[in-house]
């Protein structure tokens, strides 16, 4: 997954995201002391196209680049293959964070894991365990604690950024479903706090669905039957 963007003068008190037709990936702009950082993300499409989606947006939306730090680094999303054959210890060695590919597939957020599983690494390095153990060990702590999830969360990636509900595009739906269902904003929240496995996703929205579409169904037909203020 490329990732590309620039550090523009500025201040705003929200984090704006946005996605993009026909992108595995999104454009984000994130406040920071004393500047924003506005980026994007995504796989299976070159940077300099990247680079061209962000300027688009960044001109519709009044950011500047001229002038702006630019920065640019690829983040080890690793594909549903790929997880399969990664390699994160051996003989003597332990990878952790970015060096074992340990970014969510779907977000490509990677401090979290950089973090955890240094801190599984070194609980198996103090580990009354022989060293010759020493690699299984890791990679059974990884899994057992977020790889398998991460892997699960691969097989998602493309449905998420490409996929197809109820006659529109998934991320539309699911920023609608976001705004009108209380239930489903629940879901959401919990699923990018990390509170929520992809693991488990499925089977927690077709438990909520029903009551999801009937926040939606209400929003909108309360929304029809209030008079706005221009019409009282």
């Amino acid at each position: 997954m490329s990732a590309l963007g620039y550090y523009v003068p500025g201040d705003q008190n929200r984090i704006d995201i946005q996605f993009l037709p026909h992108l595995e990936g999104y454009i984000w702009v994130f406040p920071r002391c004393g500047h924003l950082s506005v980026g994007i993300c995504g796989k299976g499409e070159a940077a300099g196209s990247l680079r061209r989606r962000l300027e688009l947006y960044m001109a519709e939306h009044s950011l500047s680049w001229k002038g702006a730090t630019f920065y640019s680094h690829l983040l080890p999303s690793l594909a549903t293959r790929s997880w399969r054959n990664n390699r994160v210890s051996g003989e003597g060695w332990m990878a952790v964070g970015d060096a074992a590919g340990l970014v969510d597939p779907i977000t490509g957020e990677g401090l979290y894991y950089a973090m955890r599983s240094a801190d599984l690494a070194a609980r198996t390095l103090l580990a009354e365990t022989a060293p010759a153990a020493k690699p299984d060990a890791y990679r059974d702590l990884l899994k057992r604690d977020f790889a398998t999830d991460l892997e699960f969360g691969s097989r998602l990636a493309g449905r998420v950024f490409l996929g197809r509900f109820l006659f529109g595009s998934v991320p539309a739906r699911m920023v609608q479903f976001t705004r009108h269902s209380p239930r489903f904003s629940e879901i959401i929240q919990d699923l990018f706090s990390g509170k929520q496995p992809y693991s488990g996703l499925k089977r927690r929205l077709l438990r909520n669905l029903n009551g999801s579409l009937y926040d939606i169904g209400m929003s909108f037909g309360f929304s029809r039957m209030v008079p706005r203020k221009d019409e009282a």
